[in-house]
């Protein structure tokens, strides 16, 4: 091998090493972001939740605001849709609103073991734009959240959620998809309105 030879073989090394550490680096940062902005939320939660000179109608309404940071409904409403999705174009907007005002609903049945939990990093993986954590909630009794966030205007939001092995979505677009066989899907938005009241 001659020098000239050994010397290409060498920067090339040093160039391809140098790329794959900026990648490592890269994604180390958005997982970091991700559980960072994670952690904040929660963190935002729980004082309003410990606030006792809040009424319990601000506490709901301030928490309401946070819910609507944390999570990408757009998102997760379309994948709730599925085909359905692109079948009723139309019927988009007036489908997230029922559904974000049904996922706020859910949550606040849970704040109580919320409020004083002590909230645990499990693990986390990414991908492009993409963030997985697993947390763990330990108060009274202990809750293990998978959690699927991406980056959407700016910041990192929720667009999935798996509590026991059970992801939300999924969940629900296996009810959604049973109903829409049945009913069109003013009659499906219809419903999720009254499940709201």
């Amino acid at each position: 091998m001659t020098q000239r030879t050994f010397l290409r073989i060498f920067v090339c090394s040093v160039v391809i090493t140098g790329i794959l550490s900026m990648g490592v680096l890269y994604h180390s940062a958005i997982a970091t972001q991700s559980v960072d902005q994670l952690k904040e939320s929660i963190d935002r939660i729980q004082k309003i939740l410990q606030n006792e000179s809040l009424a319990q109608e601000d506490i709901k309404a301030q928490v309401s605001e946070q819910i609507e940071r944390l999570f990408d409904f757009h998102e997760m409403a379309k994948l709730t849709l599925g085909k359905y999705w692109d079948l009723n174009a139309s019927k988009r907007d007036e489908f997230v609103l029922a559904f974000s005002g049904f996922i706020k609903r859910l949550s606040f049945r849970h704040l109580d073991k919320l409020k004083s939990a002590q909230v645990h990093v499990l693990s986390e993986s990414w991908g492009i734009n993409r963030s997985q954590i697993e947390i763990e909630l330990q108060g009274s009794e202990t809750y293990r959240l998978d959690i699927k966030m991406h980056q959407a205007g700016g910041r990192w939001m929720i667009y999935d959620v798996n509590v026991g092995g059970i992801s939300i979505a999924q969940n629900f677009r296996a009810q959604f998809a049973r109903k829409l066989k049945q009913k069109s899907m003013d009659d499906l938005i219809q419903e999720i309105h009254e499940k709201n009241k």
